[in-house]
């Protein structure tokens, strides 16, 4: 059986067609080499390797340099191949048309005698008549037949088209016991998904656009036939293809099932559908009645194509060996510079290849910042180089401020090997929870394997498998403005326990070590402003006064000011995920590991939103930190005594509820979040990903290994053995006795 796998983000796949000769149009017998855009799309496989396979039955429709319109099918032997060729059926007769001649050749699938093709001018071609199906039919973990439209243009005289996507997808992942016969989708603002369409399309290589008109419908439907039974356990995809669509206000989709239940999923916040794309909705379990997800999903195409779970990408550092010996020196005169050296970059996400001339490459990390080469003193060594493990802070626009010094729109990205983790998984695992229970203000990081290739040497050195994380900085804070941050021109902090003492929000004290703006020195200040130096003062006024009335106010006046600078339920329900995680290296138990954003310059008018950050110390390394001695047994609701805004917000009951609650939220077993029996499997499949790809050349992290950092102080807790000392399991316990 061949494996049908659906992408998050569409990937661009260049086939190389079996070449014909030109057939004159009108011949029987001539054909079509075709090729198509990657993504879990109608009527296609993939193969073991991520190739497209045609499948049997599939047609188009092609207008051949003329308005009149001929039907092609899919030969048997190009049947279950990469490459498909389509061979002529018949002439399409249209009275309403004219025949017109046209300077190329367009296509498009799926095949609908109605469509009509205009040329408007030369390059763009307009397809009218164009019809959305109103209802789709199941397919399993793809798109059901004719729901997926595309289209090609090519040279008059050529016969190889190129198809590229029109539509994206919506992809619901649901669980349970029931049977699914069908999934109504339907936006909040009216928004047009089936019906009447106008296509676009260009010979200049631009992605098609299409237009819905007037008549088009509001809702589309998903028919699952005699149904489609769930399992309990593992999430079963049910893919409805739309038109590129920003559901500004949310939509719901209602599930029914032949028991005659049915469930609403529904949001209310703003979802953009990208061409080409599939916007992946958490894993569901059904339950009758309503499951409403008030979070907001990140739809960057530049983050999902990025930060794309699906994909382990490939990155190799190339640089000269005179730029990579100054990047040692100045380790040397001091490990914890800041400073970038000049580097090329590949970038390889399955077959689509990457390669930015001249970016900027630094090491990164506070305690586990380490010379990556040989010892102190020593320069490159060619024949039998010394390589350790370290973190990388790559930023591809560091020296040429433009757009192709990026990866889809992404400038930056972080690479940390997995210091003291042997499991290979804490802050993945981490920052996916965050993610998995709609906590929006998390970053995104995925597995990815780094190379060195120093100038000279006979083949790159193999540094592993890395993390990749998305960097919290200004774009971070622009990439989540629409119905998040609300303004993207605010204040943004650094919170670590730096050189002024810990970030734990007590003294206002005008001090330069407590307070300071990133001067890229190497230093980290408890509070460092991520903004520009002139903007500095203002900032540093405003935090101030947050922390002042943080101190001052007394119970009644800091319950009513804190729910208007703060999204109070997203604070807790934060801190509840970080606490779940035995996250101790944090701010309420250390004043560590931190970002705030204010969303204004006002120095008193302002919300303020709590970022985490840095969760390798976390799920089952343990630490005597703060109050804490094990971090699987500790007190949620005294968690630390050295963040003030959660021991004030713990005073509350009603916020103790909203924290409580989401902690059993997440070890609820029904909630496929924290809970061991969600946890284990999900951790499971990870490291089968990657663990062909763990041995490389640094000769250190060789294996993947259950168990925490060698310094924790409970080296007995697991993540996979489900016994006793289970960390998932440990916790659990503690949070069920919460009251």
């Amino acid at each position: 059986m061949k494996r049908i796998l659906p992408l998050l983000l569409a990937i661009g796949l260049v086939f190389i067609g079996c070449q014909e000769e030109p057939v004159a149009p009108g011949v029987n017998g001539k054909s079509f080499n075709v090729s198509v855009e990657s993504l879990s799309e109608t009527r296609t496989e993939l193969s073991q390797d991520n190739k497209v396979l045609w499948c049997e039955g599939d047609q188009i429709i092609a207008f051949e340099a003329n308005t009149i319109g001929s039907k092609y099918k899919i030969s048997s032997a190009a049947v279950g191949n990469t490459s498909g060729t389509f061979e002529f059926v018949e002439t399409v007769s249209n009275k309403d048309v004219a025949e017109a001649p046209m300077a190329a050749n367009v296509a498009y699938y799926p095949f609908d005698k109605s469509v009509v093709c205009t040329e408007m001018s030369t390059g763009t071609y307009v397809l009218e008549e164009v019809e959305l199906p109103e209802h789709q039919t199941y397919a399993e973990e793809s798109f059901g037949p004719e729901a997926f439209p595309m289209v090609a243009v090519s040279k008059a005289e050529s016969r190889d088209l190129m198809f590229r996507n029109v539509c994206g997808a919506i992809m619901f992942q649901i669980k349970g016991d029931v049977t699914v016969t069908s999934i109504n989708l339907k936006g909040h603002n009216a928004e047009a998904l089936s019906g009447e369409a106008e296509i676009t399309a260009y010979s200049d290589g631009s992605a098609p656009e299409i237009e819905m008109k007037s008549k088009a419908l509001t809702g589309v439907s998903l028919n699952c036939g005699n149904g489609v039974s769930l399992s309990k356990t593992s999430a079963t995809e049910f893919i409805i293809a739309v038109p590129p669509t920003v559901f500004s206000k949310g939509f719901t989709a209602v599930i029914n099932s032949s028991e005659g239940k049915s469930m609403e999923f529904t949001t209310d916040k703003s979802n953009t559908v990208s061409r080409s794309s599939i916007l992946k909705m958490p894993e569901i379990t059904f339950e009758d009645g309503d499951k409403t997800f008030q979070s907001v999903f990140i739809n960057d195409p530049g983050i999902a194509y990025v930060w794309d779970e699906n994909v382990i990408p490939e990155i190799t550092i190339h640089m000269t060996k005179d730029e990579w010996n100054k990047l040692l020196k100045r380790y040397d005169e001091f490990d914890h510079n800041v400073d970038y050296f000049h580097a090329d970059f590949t970038y390889k996400k399955g077959d689509e290849v990457h390669f930015i001339e001249d970016g900027g490459v630094r090491l990164r990390g506070n305690t586990s910042r380490r010379r990556p080469e040989g010892n102190r003193g020593q320069n490159h060594n060619s024949v039998n180089p010394d390589w350790h493990h370290c973190h990388f802070g790559i930023n591809f626009r560091k020296f040429h401020k433009d757009n192709d010094h990026t990866i889809n729109g992404i400038r930056k990205v972080n690479l940390k090997w997995f210091k003291d983790d042997p499991c290979y998984v804490r802050e993945l695992y981490s920052y996916d929870l965050f993610r998995r229970y709609g906590i929006w203000t998390a970053a995104h990081d995925i597995y990815c394997r780094v190379w060195l290739d120093i100038e000279g040497d006979k083949e790159p050195a193999y540094y592993g498998v890395y993390e990749m994380i998305e960097p919290v900085d200004d774009k971070f804070v622009e990439k989540r403005i629409d119905g998040m941050f609300e303004s993207e021109d605010g204040f943004l902090w650094k919170c670590v326990y730096g050189v002024g003492g810990p970030a734990d929000l007590r003294s206002a004290d005008d001090n330069s070590n407590r307070f300071n703006w990133d001067q890229d020195n190497g230093v980290n200040y408890t509070y460092e402003f991520k903004g520009d130096e002139e903007d500095f003062a203002a900032a540093k006024e405003q935090l101030r006064d947050f922390i002042l009335k943080l101190t001052g106010k007394n119970d009644d006046s800091f319950y009513k000011w804190i729910n208007e600078v703060c999204d109070v339920e997203l604070l807790l329900k934060t801190y509840a995920v970080n606490v779940a995680l035995g996250m101790w290296d944090d701010m309420w138990n250390n004043g560590n590991n931190y970002y705030l954003y204010f969303n204004t310059t006002d120095k008193y008018a302002y919300k303020v939103f709590f970022i985490p950050y840095d969760y390798d110390n976390s799920i089952g390394t343990s630490s005597n930190c703060g109050v804490q001695s094990d971090a699987g047994r500790q007190d949620p609701y005294n968690w630390g005594d050295s963040g003030l805004l959660m021991e004030r917000m713990m005073k509350f009951d009603d916020f103790k509820q909203i924290y409580k609650d989401a902690l059993k939220e997440l070890v609820d077993p029904a909630n496929d979040l924290f809970h061991m029996n969600a946890s284990v499997p999900r951790i499971k499949a990870w490291q089968e990903r990657i663990s062909p790809y763990i041995s490389n050349d640094t000769g250190e992290d060789m294996k993947i290994e259950d168990k925490p950092a060698y310094w924790g102080n409970h080296g007995e807790y697991r993540l996979m053995d489900t016994g006793n000392n289970n960390f998932f399991k440990v916790k659990t316990e503690t949070i069920n006795k919460m009251r």
